[in-house]
């Protein structure tokens, strides 16, 4: 990042705040940081609420590591976190200013939907940067990610490191819980896109018409210049629609999804086609696509999405999903069932620290679409697994019991369904996709679905 010469006075008044006389507000900083970690000498650093760690702990690890200055959230108020914002953003060069940045929010597709976005872009001749749960992935280089939407600070350092190589576009999975917090405040967005609104993330927001609220944020707190592309869907894609309608903003549908370009994607399942319908509407919202441009050469050479309804092995067919939410998981099964000649088999679990109200609906869901279900372990984290599973069962009838096998060691779950699928049946893991972890009881285990599927099928 280049060095401002931009006073704190200024950029707390461009941010709607006022600052006391100390710090001082002359003073020169190069950076900013709201991670002791990450700070670097000269840098401001903002200690933000919510940290585990007490204020003057921060400021004075902040002073060891170098810092320019200091200034603690109980100074800001309500504008910590777009105070953030706005300063990190002030250290970007000129030619950012040149970027074309694209929002996509929903429950689920975010990542897929991104992963597509990518692919379409770098194939029409951009250099798009993806910043998401997979991690942010710009060419031939990703780096691991710890949240969907990272902070600012993070974001517009990876901006500023990957300008000098080019980069045209920056494409986001942008979560409720940044859009609640300010992460992505001020961002000048070209696009935004919404998918779907379902069951998720109510340990974080008190109610559904909540959740949908920050999730409008993305919309509503945006330029008047952005276009936004909206899914056909249910009452939630309807009446954010109507709203942007009503509030006179430049807003479509996204297209549909023609069978022929549909099976040049490679994707698997009919639940896709949403996220690829977003995708094609985002790009032709940039102007990038034309009447003329034919859309499934440009998705013939499409990889896929790591960990989404990824296929592992053909005989039997075994995938892996990320679905771990209840419409995601209703959604990987229903389209998984129509292509299963054999019985569905389904691996899953839950989250520990979650949402403990989606457990029994997500337990229906397995046994009502599922021939034969396994209950295990997925991020348990500090919560008892038995607990978890219990939670699970409380929403099953003595029938859908009878289909029911419990089995707490991942691997071994995955094992045994594997062990009793036949060559026509379908195995389905869910829950994990892309990671290659699991957290228990706080510590962070080496785990990957795929590889445990790998290692059963090769011996």
């Amino acid at each position: 990042m280049s060095k401002s010469i931009k006073s704190l006075w200024e950029l707390a008044r461009g941010a709607g705040c006022e600052l006391p006389a100390e710090p001082p507000l002359d003073v020169e900083i190069e950076g900013v940081s709201i991670d002791t970690r990450q700070l670097k000498k000269n840098d401001l650093f903002i200690a933000l609420k919510g940290s585990k760690i007490d204020a003057k702990t921060l400021k004075d690890e902040a002073l060891r590591a170098g810092a320019a200055a200091v200034i603690d959230h109980t100074i800001l108020g309500s504008h910590a976190r777009r105070f953030a914002a706005i300063i990190a953003r002030a250290f970007l060069p000129p030619r950012a200013k040149n970027l074309k940045w694209i929002g996509i929010t929903g429950t689920s597709g975010k990542t897929s939907t991104t992963f597509l976005i990518q692919h379409l872009l770098t194939r029409l001749g951009a250099s798009p940067l993806l910043v998401g749960t997979i991690g942010n992935r710009f060419q031939e280089e990703t780096i691991p990610t710890d949240n969907t939407t990272p902070d600012p600070c993070t974001l517009f350092g990876l901006v500023a490191r990957y300008l000098p190589r080019g980069l045209t576009h920056v494409v986001m999975e942008v979560s409720s819980h940044a859009l609640a917090e300010e992460r992505v405040f001020g961002i000048p967005w070209s696009c935004t896109g919404f998918l779907n609104l379902s069951r998720e993330h109510l340990d974080f927001h008190d109610s559904m018409e909540d959740y949908f609220q920050a999730k409008r944020r993305l919309f509503f707190d945006s330029p008047h210049s952005t276009r936004h592309v909206i899914c056909p869907g249910d009452e939630h894609n309807q009446r954010l629609l109507q709203e942007l309608q009503e509030a006179k903003r430049d807003v479509i549908l996204a297209p549909s999804v023609s069978t022929e370009v549909f099976s040049a994607s490679g994707l698997e399942g009919e639940f896709q086609k949403q996220n690829l319908s977003l995708a094609l509407g985002i790009t032709e919202a940039l102007g990038l696509l034309s009447d003329s441009t034919h859309r499934a050469d440009l998705l013939r050479d499409f990889s896929g999405t790591p960990g989404r309804m990824e296929k592992v092995a053909n005989i039997p067919r075994v995938f892996v999903d990320y679905a771990h939410k209840p419409e995601a998981l209703k959604q990987v099964l229903a389209s998984t069932r129509t292509s299963t000649e054999g019985k569905l088999i389904l691996v899953f679990g839950c989250g520990g620290n979650r949402d403990r109200g989606k457990r029994p609906i997500m337990g229906d869901i397995a046994c009502s679409l599922a021939d034969q279900v396994i209950i295990t372990t997925d991020n348990s984290r500090d919560e008892d697994p038995l607990q978890i599973v219990a939670d699970i069962k409380a929403g099953l009838s003595e029938v859908q019991k009878q289909h029911l096998t419990i089995e707490l060691d991942r691997a071994r779950a995955i094992r045994t369904a594997l062990a009793v699928a036949g060559p026509k049946d379908t195995v389905l893991i869910t829950g994990k996709g892309h990671e290659t972890y699991q957290l228990i009881q706080g510590v962070r285990q080496p785990f990957d679905d795929r590889e445990v599927i790998r290692e059963f099928l090769n011996e």
